[in-house]
């Protein structure tokens, strides 16, 4: 990293940029202190869900770690590398806070399948979180090729129409990836219909398929509409509600039976 010659790249101030990151600072203090005060929440479960105590304590750790590797991200102006890190680990405290939310609320989920039916669905929730997070690591090596093409040039970058001709394999192996991401996604909507699915779980499985196909078809919109600002935002958040709802999918499907209204 030391030896990297980007680090030592004097950026142009930019105004723009500098307000959006500052919010984002901003953005990301505040969230610091809601996990901090998420963990003084969970010391009531000490003596009931010790595990709730500790991941909570876990969550904010690494929401203070990972506020220092941001600050490392822009310093080193978006080294290869340190974005897929920092999404990566973005996930990891975002899920570990679900977890934690989800299992003080589990009284208040009613599954009521089959054993077989129910472990059926939870390997295929499993299989499409997998894929969802290679798919998104994939995403954010793209996106640091991205970077890398808009810093080819010093005076001006490069305009949007030539990124997506300008990506190497990385790009293919991304676009072509997806279509393992459509393939799960279609069973777990056909054993959706063809079990009759009913309450809660259908819910979260429906949510879990739509934001599937969504996230493929903003993809196409990247890659056909010169990448438009917008749908970059949309596809960031996309997978992140993809993994959020893959999890709690996961986590419903192991719970046992219980009686649904």
């Amino acid at each position: 990293m030391e030896n990297d010659p980007n680090i030592k790249r004097e950026e142009e101030f930019n105004a723009t940029k500098t307000w959006i990151e500052y919010l984002n600072r901003l953005v990301g203090a505040v969230i610091g202190i809601l996990v901090f005060l998420t963990f003084l929440r969970s010391l009531s479960y000490w003596r009931t869900r010790k595990s709730i105590t500790f991941l909570s304590a876990f969550a904010v750790l690494l929401t203070g770690f990972q506020g220092w590797l941001g600050s490392i991200v822009v310093s080193t102006n978006l080294l290869p590398g340190m974005i897929s890190l920092h999404m990566v680990l973005a996930m990891v405290i975002v899920t570990l806070l679900l977890y934690c939310a989800y299992k003080t609320s589990e009284n208040l989920v009613k599954i009521n399948i089959d054993n077989s039916l129910r472990k059926k669905l939870s390997v295929a929730a499993i299989i499409i979180l997998v894929l969802s997070t290679i798919q998104m690591i994939l995403g954010t090596q793209v996106r640091e090729e991205i970077d890398v093409i808009k810093n080819t040039m010093t005076d001006t970058v490069p305009p949007r129409s030539t990124w997506i001709d300008s990506l190497g394999q990385i790009f293919e192996i991304h676009r072509t990836f997806s279509w393992l991401l459509a393939i799960s996604g279609g069973y777990l909507g056909f054993v959706l219909w063809k079990e009759e699915i009913t309450g809660q779980l259908k819910k979260v499985g429906i949510t879990n398929v739509a934001l599937i196909f969504a996230q493929i078809l903003i993809g196409i919109g990247l890659a056909y509409l010169d990448v438009p600002k917008v749908l970059q935002v949309l596809h960031l958040v996309g997978i992140a509600l993809m993994i959020c709802c893959q999890f709690l999918m996961i986590l419903m499907t192991r719970k046992g039976n219980t009686k649904e209204d």
